[in-house]
């Protein structure tokens, strides 16, 4: 029996990518660096913020291996996070049908959680505006746990809501999603396609279910 569910948030709950994009791009610009295109971005994400910033960085040419590189990657990615984090919720919205999803499996008992490889603090803020008093755990990147798809950071919020892996379905659009549930024993990898990346991809990574719109939650847990 299905008793609790875990949410990415980027490209699952909420669609930040113009966000990302924006916050991103401001910073690249301010240091002469080439900018991102929307599929370049939808390709980055996923692995955290220093890896997003790491493949922007790549992408244009720079060597971050380099003693130069490395310092600049480190000056930009502490620059897009201050800035990000400063109003993360700007060009950022709920996906069409979510709300209700998440109402719908609050309503029935379901325990939620967020765990999302974004910043801690941009995290709670985003989930806490758009979904308020919804979840009962919301997390994002911190020094307390190994990012996503790491085993060890699911299975503590699997015992922090009284959980085996085996009453939890896992939500996420990306194959860090996919093989996050597949390595902490998900009951099922549901990967959804209203997000960043495609069914195949998703497929690939260990998917088992696959969504196309935010109201199918809602017929997979009835």
């Amino acid at each position: 029996m299905i008793k609790g569910c875990l949410f990415d948030l980027d490209g699952t709950l909420l669609d930040t990518l113009t966000s990302i994009r924006y916050y991103l791009n401001y910073v690249l610009k301010k240091h002469g660096q080439k900018e991102v295109t929307v599929e370049e971005t939808k390709l980055f994400v996923g692995k955290g913020a220093r890896n997003l910033v790491e493949r922007a960085l790549t992408a244009g040419g720079v060597s971050v291996s380099s003693d130069s590189g490395r310092e600049l990657l480190g000056k930009i990615h502490r620059e897009y996070v201050d800035v990000y984090d400063e109003k993360p919720e700007y060009l950022t919205s709920p996906y069409e049908s979510i709300s209700e999803a998440v109402d719908f499996l609050y309503e029935r008992g379901i325990k939620l959680a967020v765990i999302s490889n974004k910043p801690d603090k941009m995290v709670k803020k985003l989930v806490e505006l758009n979904f308020p008093n919804r979840f009962d755990i919301v997390e994002g990147a911190s020094e307390k746990y190994p990012l996503k798809p790491l085993s060890e950071w699911p299975l503590s919020i699997c015992e922090r809501l009284s959980l085996s892996p085996d009453e939890v379905l896992y939500f996420g659009d990306t194959s860090t999603d996919m093989q996050t549930a597949k390595n902490f024993g998900a009951a099922l990898a549901v990967g959804v396609l209203w997000g960043f990346r495609d069914e195949e991809e998703l497929l690939e990574n260990g998917a088992d279910v696959i969504l196309s719109h935010p109201s199918e939650i809602i017929k997979l847990l009835k």
